[in-house]
């Protein structure tokens, strides 16, 4: 292959890629982009796994930043579903696109907190009507465990124990010398409230939001691959838990 060949090669998988992230992040909006904890600097986080560790789905991932988000890829291997993987190739020339192992955590959020109002996050959803609803920032939520950056120390953390859906944990997210540093605070041990247990998704409709959220994207058409889902994960407010059952903290 000439030089300019090969030029014209990786130009052409830049502008598919481009194209990819783009439709990725608009879909993404489109459905609520729920799915996800991503814990902001400053916010205290109380939550429940709800498996453990070693039951969670670990998939292979591509990660690329863009300031621009619209730029930015998310998106879990395609070989993870035994295709050709568009990233994996782009990969020989971009290491930035290296896949990595994560592990993706069901959590249940009970509230987040601004340390420094101490308000309770809230968000907006449409009513039937038309109405603005604001409603707490609770419900399920995928944790992103990587064995790198800020996030590591979480996982270091739950590693260690024998189990991590045994009690309820805070965490929180505070910048130390540019760096993110998270704090793990482990509660006393409690059962899990029954109504949170009784509406857990399971790990197959998880992994398929998780498809649907980061779809993968084969080397030969570029297209998108879509999944069809009814999980609990796509609304945060299906566990409806009393304040008598949260715990304190």
């Amino acid at each position: 292959m000439t030089v300019t060949a090969r030029k014209n090669n990786i130009e052409k998988m830049e502008a598919n890629i481009a194209r990819v992230a783009t439709s990725s992040t608009n879909s993404e909006k489109k459905k609520g982009g729920r799915v996800f904890l991503w814990p902001k600097v400053d916010q205290i986080i109380l939550l429940r796994p709800v498996y453990e560790l070693n039951q969670c789905l670990m998939l292979s991932t591509h990660n690329k930043y863009h300031i621009d988000r619209s730029q930015s890829i998310q998106a879990i291997c395609a070989k993870e579903i035994g295709k050709n993987c568009l990233y994996c190739e782009a990969s020989k020339e971009d290491k930035k696109l290296t896949p990595s192992d994560v592990i993706y955590v069901p959590v249940f959020v009970y509230s987040i907190t601004d340390t420094n109002t101490g308000m309770k996050a809230t968000y907006q959803e449409q009513g039937p009507n038309g109405e603005k609803i604001v409603k707490p920032e609770s419900g399920f939520r995928v944790l992103e465990l990587k064995e790198f950056g800020g996030i590591v120390s979480v996982f270091n953390s739950w590693k260690r124990r024998p189990s991590i859906t045994d009690r309820d944990f805070t965490l929180e997210l505070t910048k130390v010398k540019e760096r993110n540093s998270y704090t793990v605070i482990h509660q006393d041990p409690a059962p899990m409230n029954p109504k949170i247990r009784a509406a857990t998704p399971s790990l197959d409709a998880i992994e398929k939001r998780l498809l649907e959220a980061l779809p993968p994207v084969e080397s030969t058409s570029f297209d998108r691959i879509s999944y069809e889902h009814d999980s609990p994960l796509a609304s945060p407010t299906t566990v409806v838990v009393e304040e008598d059952d949260i715990a304190v903290f």
